[in-house]
């Protein structure tokens, strides 16, 4: 007779702990999931208004349109002065004034990433200290001014090199100009 070995209690306890704690994890990473708030519309004039507008100063150059293959602007980034107030002490009425923006373009989601590049726009102001935007010409990096301030426009990325559809674009600083923005 083969006598029936029974798992000791603690054993029993330690699968019903990992088991609840699996559950628990499972249940945290759908939770955080589902309470992530939806990305701003990057395409929508309201919105991208209202992200530039918690820096102060100089506004990014924008092309007025986007060459083919191109939708909208993914990203902005601001660099502001360092002599301005400490970001910790800003409230709803102060803002830092801004540097320099760097503006990304991707490309449209179906096009080959081999095909065309990421585009960056990087105007500087020209009081600023700090070089941030390329101050060279090359066959990846386009430099334009646009009224007192440098704009460089270059590649980030793999992808055609031909630079010439963003050498001839009309450019702006108001966002009711820009085509590609709703």
């Amino acid at each position: 007779m083969n006598p029936t070995r029974q798992a000791p209690p603690w054993a029993l306890a330690g699968v019903a702990a990992a088991a609840i704690a699996g559950t628990f994890a499972v249940g945290s990473v759908i939770w955080n999931i589902a309470d992530q708030p939806d990305l701003p519309d990057m395409s929508d004039r309201e919105v991208v208004r209202g992200e530039l507008s918690r820096v102060g100063g100089m506004r990014p150059v924008l092309p007025v349109r986007l060459p083919a293959g191109y939708d909208i602007a993914r990203d902005y980034n601001a660099n502001t002065f360092d002599d301005d107030p400490d970001p910790m002490a800003l409230d709803e009425t102060t803002t830092k004034r801004a540097s320099s923006w760097s503006v990304y373009f991707f490309p449209k989601e179906d096009v080959p990433e081999h095909e065309l590049p990421v585009i960056v726009f990087c105007v500087q102001d020209p009081s600023s200290r700090d070089e941030i935007c390329p101050e060279k010409s090359d066959a990846s990096t386009l430099q334009r001014q646009f009224g007192k301030n440098h704009l460089a426009i270059y590649r980030v990325s793999e992808g055609s090199r031909d630079m010439t559809a963003w050498s001839t674009l009309e450019l702006t600083t108001d966002l009711d100009k820009v085509t590609w923005l709703h």
